[in-house]
């Protein structure tokens, strides 16, 4: 049948004329060849089954098995041209049978049913014919034939439209199932007593009589569901699509194919290869239907992987799930829909094979994500957690508790709230100012003194947007594991965790909970503080605690602890020069820095606006004149920038700690009068902490 299937799609190379009505023919040979080699197999399991089975047993067997075993030409042709061949879903030959020897199926609450059935299947039909007739108005698949749709649309519109007119195909499919549905229904085809427990194309998974004492009068159509669209539109994975489109062609599939194919290991490939040759010989469907059989272990590789790391998946990785697989799929259906090889091909030039590109290093990412998450636990952006904040999240109560979830899944959409807007501004920023210019010899032949100078600025905003991405997506992931949730009761700081865990706070504890605890960076400090010293600890914080715990309150010399724990922080990041130019200056530039705080609180009891706002211009140039050298690393590069700006940054800190360690005689000088001292200023009100 499948042979002859393809002898009628190439009926002109035979020197056939073509059928009046090639299209409305050919899928009633497209239902044909399911039922008859359907048939085929159902009359074999029958004959084999009441062949082998004893006189007792022989009378046990259904009515339509026994049938079966003795079909006649008068049931073959019954079964396969009644009014259902040309509704587009197969049956099987039980629930053609059914429908007319069954006492249920004269049953006056039958017809009921069924209009009822007809009447909630046409309203959404009504929705979705509305929304199809807008959408291709709008967005007509026609477009991507045409030679401007690739010479004057930009690649992001191309990437862009196969998902409206995959969204279009779906809805047009939609509509012919619930018309499928119709046909079926207004028959009462397909419609069993729902203590049946029908399924998809299979029908009742039993028939025992004694169910129907307790029958409450109501029918499902389950037998003949076309397509579950709920579940095919909400569902997270690439295979429940396939799982829930399609239903009565799907079991078809699945029980004449997949389960009678010899070789486990490529029942999978079989099934998807003989789907696409069932729907025609063009390119496309084997390009799209028989190419989903390999994308279907690279999605399952991907789904263990972050089953590992994600136990209950939260809300954000549910909706970016969801988002690759409708672009998994409509990739691949473009193919399905533009058919021939010339025109699909030319699609899938036009935006460089991206999605096969993506499929590739989503493979390659989720198969040696074992190895990567080894080197990322390692990194220098995950927060450092306590030996008890890890235990805690196994341990404590609490750690269970239901009101936990909900407290994750807020901190996760709260988290990632401002990421649109910092992944932007890094994106914007590093398109008209990369890093990488500064490693081009022209940027330093070229270029001004001026825009040299003035280059770290955009460059350390760019470092921090991209940092600020890693520490945030560090805390997603703490987050959905749970590690690093306190009652807030407990007053968690950053690192640590917990201030006291006094059972007794927990008495007048109102449920909420607090994630200060994996708390890597407070952006808003870090951005408007107007100090070195209160950048650097508001910055990287969870790191910063196992810094002040384990380096600068152990060491012994209290004079240079602060230049011991930077030193330590540099060798941690690395052994490059870079870090050495950047974080242990840090330790000098603070000395500087609070001997300038210190003479300025004597001369100011207030800080001003306008000095505030002096004082956080000024910290940022601080911090990005050595940022610098943490980005460029290498010695040269560093010592190549820092000599074509002529070092202006180290002249202005020796020039500012000149002027603050001379301030007291300089004073006298311009004003006549030694300063205040610092002591006073902070009894006037000033109130900062150094």
């Amino acid at each position: 049948m499948f042979l002859y299937l393809w002898f009628f799609r190439e009926i002109v190379y035979f020197g056939l004329p073509t059928p009046p009505d090639q299209r409305h023919t050919y899928y009633i040979q497209l239902i044909l060849s399911l039922k008859l080699v359907g048939l085929a197999f159902e009359v074999k399991d029958a004959t084999l089954k009441c062949r082998k089975a004893s006189k007792e047993e022989y009378e046990q067997i259904p009515y339509h098995e026994k049938e079966l075993a003795e079909i006649t030409l008068r049931n073959i042709f019954g079964y396969c041209f009644n009014y259902a061949t040309t509704t587009g879903f197969y049956i099987t030959y039980r629930t053609y049978r059914d429908s007319i020897v069954e006492k249920y199926s004269s049953d006056e609450k039958l017809d009921e049913a069924c209009e009822r059935h007809i009447v909630e299947k046409f309203k959404l039909f009504l929705i979705l014919t509305v929304l199809y007739i807008i959408l291709i108005y709008f967005w007509p698949f026609e477009r991507m034939f045409e030679d401007e749709f690739y010479t004057e649309q930009s690649i992001l519109f191309r990437i862009w439209y196969i998902w409206i007119t995959f969204f279009i195909i779906r809805i047009k499919l939609y509509n012919i199932l619930i018309m499928s549905e119709y046909l079926f229904s207004a028959a009462g085809v397909g419609a069993y007593p729902s203590v049946f427990q029908s399924i998809p194309g299979g029908g009742p998974r039993t028939k025992d009589p004694q169910l129907l004492e307790d029958w409450d009068g109501t029918y499902d159509f389950a037998t003949i569901k076309g397509c579950d669209i709920y579940s095919t539109e909400t569902c997270l994975s690439f295979r429940e699509f396939w799982r829930n489109w399609n239903n009565c062609v799907q079991y078809w599939m699945v029980i004449n194919v997949y389960k009678r194919f010899p070789n486990r290991r490529f029942r999978e490939g079989v099934t998807f290869l003989v789907s696409a040759y069932w729907h025609g010989v063009s390119p496309g469907y084997y390009f799209s239907i028989a190419l989903s059989a390999l994308y279907l272990p690279i999605e399952d590789l991907c789904l263990k992987r972050l089953r590992s790391s994600f136990p209950n998946f939260p809300l954000w990785l549910k909706v970016s799930v969801w988002i690759n697989k409708f672009f998994a799929l409509s990739y691949l259906i473009i193919a399905f829909q533009l058919l021939t090889f010339p025109r699909f091909w030319k699609y899938y030039s036009s935006v460089f094979h991206f999605g096969y590109i993506i499929f590739a290093c989503q493979y390659a990412l989720a198969f040696f994500w074992p190895k990567i998450s080894m080197i990322l636990s390692r990194g220098r952006s995950r927060p450092y957690v306590t030996y008890r904040t890890y235990r805690d999240s196994f341990v404590e109560k609490y750690s269970s508790d239901e009101k936990l979830t909900e407290a994750c899944e807020r901190n996760i959409v709260e988290k990632f709230k401002p990421l649109p807007f910092i992944f932007f501004v890094c994106l914007v920023a590093n398109y008209f100012w990369p890093l990488e210019k500064m490693f081009d010899d022209s940027f330093y032949t070229k270029e001004s003194f001026l825009l040299r100078m003035w280059y770290i600025w955009p460059v350390f905003l760019i470092f921090r947007m991209k940092m600020y991405c890693a520490l945030i997506f560090s805390e997603c992931l703490f987050s959905a594991a749970g590690i690093g949730a306190y009652p807030s009761v407990f007053q968690s700081i950053p690192g640590r965790g917990p201030r006291t865990k006094d059972p007794q706070l927990l008495e007048d504890w109102d449920g909420t909970y607090d994630f200060n605890t994996i708390k890597n960076c407070d952006i808003y400090t870090v951005e408007t503080c107007w100090n070195f010293r209160d950048y650097s600890k508001s910055w990287n914080m969870c790191v910063q605690y196992w810094m002040v715990m384990n380096v600068h309150k152990r060491f012994p010399f209290r004079k240079f602890r602060t230049a011991a724990t930077l030193l330590v922080s540099a060798f941690w990041h690395g052994s490059d020069s870079g870090y050495y130019f950047s974080i242990t200056m840090g330790a000098l530039y603070v000395l500087i820095e609070d001997l300038c705080l210190k003479r300025l609180r004597s001369s100011f009891g207030v800080f001003p606006l306008w000095l505030k706002v002096c004082l956080g211009f000024y910290n940022i140039f601080a911090f990005s004149y050595m940022a610098m050298a943490f980005q460029l690393v290498t010695f040269s590069r560093v010592w190549r920038y820092y000599n074509s700006v002529f070092y202006y940054g180290y002249i202005v800190f020796a020039c500012q700690f000149a002027l603050a360690l001379f301030w007291p005689k300089i004073s006298i000088m311009l004003l006549g009068r030694k300063p205040r001292s610092s002591e006073k200023a902070k009894e006037n009100g000033n109130g900062m902490v150094s």
